[in-house]
C-alpha cells in the first residue's frame, strides 16, 4: 500500500502542531482534529508502563459511570489489546461475531447502545515495555470501513507520533502508591459489579469501611473515578 502525499502532508503537520504546544490538551485537540477528518465519532489514547497506566479520552461520561458499575473494564478486549501490543484491528459487530470471545461481545455490545458500535485500533509498543493504543468510535460499521481502508497508514503513524510524545512529556511516569491488600479486594470486587453494599458484606466489613477504602484508592491514583483508578492499578491487581 502507497504512502500518498496528502498523508505525509497531514502527518508531518500534526507532528509539527503537537511539538509547538507539548501538552495533553493540544494533543487532544489534534487527535479530535484527525477523528473528524476520518469521519469518526470519537477517541482514546492509551499510554501505560509496566506500573502505570493513563489516557485521553472522549468517549461519553455516560458510558464511564456504565462502564465503571458494571465493572466493564476486566473484560473489555480494547484494554487487552492494547497491553498486549496485537496488529491493528477493525472493529465492528459482524467481525465481532466471528472473532471474539463472549466476554469481548458483551463489553461491544454494552458500548453500542452510548452509540459506539464500531471502531479502528492501533496498539504500539516499545521495547523498554511501554505500550499505547489509539482507538476510534463510531457508530456506523460504514464508517469505522472506510477509516480503516482510507485512512489507516495515516492513524498507525499518528499512533506512534502520539507514542513518541506520551515518552517525552513523561505521561505515566507517576509511580503510585501500593494499594492494601483490603484495597485490592474492594476495587476488584467493585469492579466486577459488585454494588458498595455487596462488596462490603463480601469483604465482612461495614458500608463506611468500605467507602473509606474506596475513598483511599482515588486518592492513592489521584482518580475521580473507579474506572480511571483500575486502569492506573492494572499491574497491581493482575488482572487476566
Amino acid at each position: 500500500m502507497n504512502i500518498s502525499r496528502d498523508t505525509i502532508e497531514i502527518s508531518l503537520n500534526f507532528i509539527e502542531e503537537l511539538y509547538r504546544d507539548k501538552t495533553r490538551e493540544n494533543l487532544k485537540r489534534l487527535l479530535w482534529d484527525i477523528c473528524r477528518m476520518a469521519g469518526l465519532e470519537g477517541f482514546t489514547w492509551w499510554y501505560g508502563t509496566h506500573d502505570v497506566h493513563e489516557q485521553i479520552d472522549t468517549r461519553p461520561s455516560e458510558w464511564m459511570k456504565h462502564y465503571e458499575d458494571k465493572g466493564l473494564l476486566l473484560l473489555d478486549p480494547i484494554v487487552r489489546e492494547a497491553v498486549l501490543g496485537l496488529k491493528d484491528f477493525q472493529w465492528s459487530s459482524a467481525l465481532a461475531k466471528r472473532n471474539t470471545s463472549r466476554q469481548s461481545m458483551h463489553v461491544m455490545g454494552e458500548a453500542s447502545e452510548f452509540g459506539m458500535k464500531d471502531g479502528v485500533h492501533f496498539p504500539v509498543g516499545t521495547l523498554d515495555g511501554k505500550w499505547g493504543c489509539l482507538s476510534f468510535y463510531c457508530e456506523k460499521e460504514e464508517a469505522a470501513t472506510d477509516a480503516w481502508l482510507r485512512y489507516r497508514l495515516l492513524l498507525k503513524q499518528i499512533a506512534f507520533y502520539c507514542m513518541q510524545f506520551s515518552e517525552d512529556i513523561g505521561m505515566a511516569d507517576q509511580k503510585y502508591q501500593p494499594l492494601s491488600p483490603t484495597e485490592k479486594d474492594a476495587l476488584i470486587l467493585l469492579m466486577h459489579n459488585l454494588t458498595r453494599d455487596q462488596a462490603a458484606a463480601h469483604m465482612g466489613v461495614s458500608r463506611a469501611t468500605l467507602d473509606d477504602k474506596v475513598s483511599a484508592i482515588l486518592r492513592k491514583f489521584q482518580s475521580r473515578n473507579l474506572v480511571n483508578a483500575a486502569i492506573k492499578a492494572r499491574n497491581q491487581l493482575n488482572f487476566e
